[in-house]
């Protein structure tokens, strides 16, 4: 996730990545625990839902990813929308400018989450390596 410095929010020219940094990596962690689990369904939500009913993952966990997963693909929704009115072509990316302090917020927030659910996946699937 784009979080720098102190958990702050790092952009580049064109602005915060939603889908580099935050749906794509939901995505892949709920395809892991979905594996993990055995379980056939193929939408985001559905996976996380059914890994955390098969005890794959955290229900807590599985909660806040689709949380954060619904926020971040919304906000980019209106942002491509606000690109086509304007003329504009549609882009993944967030001027920070453009959303407001609580949007601003609820994105911090979701970055944080899915860097701790990473963090937690790569611990729950360590591969010892041989000497």
């Amino acid at each position: 996730p784009p979080l720098g410095f102190l958990n702050r929010l790092q952009t580049r020219d064109e602005g915060i990545d939603l889908k580099g940094g935050g749906l794509m990596p939901i995505v892949g962690m709920a395809r892991v625990r979905a594996l993990a689990a055995g379980v056939a369904e193929r939408s985001t939500l559905g996976r996380l839902e059914a890994a955390a009913a098969a005890g794959a993952m955290r229900a807590e966990s599985a909660e806040t990813l689709g949380e954060a997963f619904r926020f971040l693909a919304r906000l980019r929704l209106e942002v491509q929308l606000a690109a086509r009115r304007a003329g504009r072509a549609s882009t993944n990316r967030v001027d920070l400018h453009s959303i407001t302090p609580l949007e601003r917020r609820h994105l911090k927030d979701a970055f944080l989450s899915v860097r701790e659910l990473q963090e937690e996946l790569a611990l729950d699937f360590v591969v010892e390596r041989p000497a």
